[in-house]
């Protein structure tokens, strides 16, 4: 007898996505039977995939048989130019969701079974997708595996004995899909040895599970403090990979980047991420927004003044430009001489971010007065006159 974990209540109107094989079969017909009593009303998902000229001849038979039994089914058909079973999948659950939306459905059930599960903890081994942990979960989102604890054997035992009628797909036969080489060539074998057990994997996928959950809930405790490099480096490397993949949300491949990247001599650099920016530096590291900012501003009279989150503020001075900072850009220091402006940004580790949009204020015969808040010769010269007067400060939009 296959026993089936319910995990919704008698007053939830759920869905099974039916597909006509024989581990939703099975699952159907529990449902129509044993399980009757435990859900309130029970509606029927098919999606032909288009794939194979028996799958129409299938959903009919579907369709009437559905319909006999008095319950309500919905199907679409997948029109897809160049099949892969990455695209069935996506507009599979595109259909799902849709239809959950439309009926007020609590529920979809799947018919995934343990032999699923063991295909799928292989293949996200094999093929470098355990990152975020491994295997099929028994619930997830509004989606319910009732059989995951079941092996397939068992299903087909059940088929057999209560003359159970499935629909036979001769491409889960061929070994042309990586699943199905899985399932053909690795746990077939895998089963047949007295030495190994597949369950095993079973156990393993709680393990390593519950360390993934333990990775996660370190990396999310370090993302709730402003993001210090320094910090970050003294992590271990996987704590690292973590604290990436949930902030940025990128590849594996870009995660061990930035962190080489983290981990060199550069003092600042910059890496897109989608429309983003992923900005480190010298100690800082943050996200910045794509955005505009200005370049050129003229003051020919005392007031305030806005330039790209700056306040500038002007007392008896006129014929100013301000602008953004150019290369070869020097300043006056008293008794010293002149010192570039970017040597000035090194010394007082100004971001590359704030070097872009940084106030720099020349006067009528091109001398600069003024850089931002580092810098500001007429401070210097002016400070008992206060006919004259010039301030610059950043604006703090979140006071």
């Amino acid at each position: 007898m296959v026993k089936l974990n319910v995990s919704w209540k008698p007053s939830d109107d759920i869905a099974l996505a039916l597909s006509g094989g024989i581990d939703s079969m099975v699952l159907y017909n529990l449902l129509k039977t044993t399980y009757k009593d435990t859900y309130r009303k029970l509606y029927i998902f098919h999606v032909n995939h288009g794939a194979r000229i028996e799958s129409f001849d299938e959903e009919k038979a579907l369709k009437k048989r559905v319909e006999r039994d008095g319950f309500k089914f919905l199907s679409t058909t997948l029109n897809i130019e160049k099949f892969s079973q990455q695209k069935g999948r996506l507009l599979r659950y595109e259909f799902f969701f849709q239809e959950m939306r439309n009926n007020n459905i609590q529920y979809c059930l799947t018919a995934h079974h343990k032999d699923d599960d063991f295909e799928s903890i292989i293949f996200e081994l094999l093929t470098s997708r355990y990152l975020h942990g491994v295997g099929i979960k028994e619930i997830y989102k509004r989606f319910v595996r009732p059989m995951l604890n079941v092996r397939l054997k068992e299903i087909e035992t059940y088929a057999h004995n209560y003359n159970v009628t499935y629909f036979l797909d001769q491409t889960n036969e061929t070994n042309d899909y990586t699943r199905n080489y899985i399932r053909h060539e690795i746990l077939t074998h895998v089963d047949s040895h007295e030495a190994l057990h597949l369950e095993s994997l079973t156990a393993f996928k709680e393990d390593y599970n519950a360390l993934v959950a333990l990775a996660k809930s370190e990396a999310e405790a370090f993302l709730k403090r402003p993001f210090k490099r320094s910090q970050f480096n003294q992590c271990r490397h996987i704590l690292k990979v973590y604290i990436l993949s949930i902030w940025l949300k990128v590849s594996r491949t870009y995660i061990e980047e930035i962190i080489r990247r983290l981990d060199s001599n550069e003092s600042q650099f910059e890496l897109p991420i989608g429309h983003k920016m992923f900005v480190c530096s010298y100690d800082n590291c943050y996200i910045r927004e794509d955005k505009t900012y200005k370049t050129h501003l003229t003051i020919d009279s005392t007031g305030t003044y806005e330039f790209n989150g700056y306040k500038i503020s002007v007392k008896g001075l006129r014929g100013l430009t301000v602008r953004t900072f150019q290369n070869g850009d020097r300043v006056k220091l008293k008794d010293v001489g002149t010192k570039k402006v970017s040597r000035l940004f090194i010394d007082k580790k100004i971001s590359n971010d704030k070097r872009k949009t940084m106030p720099i204020i020349v006067d009528e015969n091109g001398r600069i007065i003024a850089v931002g808040e580092i810098y500001n010769i007429i401070k210097l010269l002016n400070k008992d006159n206060r006919e004259v007067n010039l301030t610059i400060e950043e604006i703090n939009y979140d006071a």
